[in-house]
């Protein structure tokens, strides 16, 4: 249902459901789906502008969550410090997130790098932001790798597209 609500935008709606699931996870003592509840409620206080809500969920991730859930977390965390004028806090986060996992999955590489070029950009580095981006396309040979990178990528393809990050003869898969 949480899921439902952040698709309507009814994101206090959603804020209940995750509570809800994360007492259930908790009781049943699953990590993993915790971990997913719990980085899920750290983004939504961040649609919300909880910032301190979204930084104090985010750290409380266990680090036996899955990959994804801890990635959100770290993004969530990043947007909240950032947003509170924390940037390099901010910046060091999402770079910490991003080395300790080291995927071997394409897919998830392409995820990693634009959450962090996502960080860079709120943050002020946009040049940063704009190399990361171009290198989480490259990954794909500027094809989005998994359906969770679909409104990311479709951003900064336009993003690469207006600069000069990227060689022309590179856009033309665009």
């Amino acid at each position: 249902l949480a899921v439902f609500r952040v698709a309507q935008c009814d994101y206090n709606a959603a804020v209940l459901h995750l509570e809800q699931a994360l007492r259930i996870t908790s009781r049943i003592d699953n990590k993993t789906l915790g971990g997913v509840a719990g980085s899920n409620l750290a983004l939504v206080y961040t649609r919300l502008g909880r910032w301190h809500l979204a930084i104090e969920r985010a750290r409380s991730i266990p680090s036996e969550a899955d990959p994804i859930s801890l990635s959100n977390a770290a993004y969530a965390e990043s947007i909240a410090l950032s947003t509170l004028g924390r940037t390099e806090e901010a910046i060091e986060r999402i770079q910490r997130q991003t080395s300790s996992q080291l995927p071997s999955q394409a897919w998830l590489l392409q995820f990693l790098a634009f959450q962090q070029a996502d960080i860079f950009w709120v943050c002020g580095k946009r040049h940063r932001a704009i190399e990361r981006a171009a290198d989480a396309a490259r990954l794909g040979e500027f094809q989005a790798l998994t359906r969770g990178v679909t409104g990311q990528f479709a951003r900064w393809a336009y993003l690469l597209a207006s600069s000069d990050a990227v060689p022309a003869r590179e856009l033309v898969a665009f």
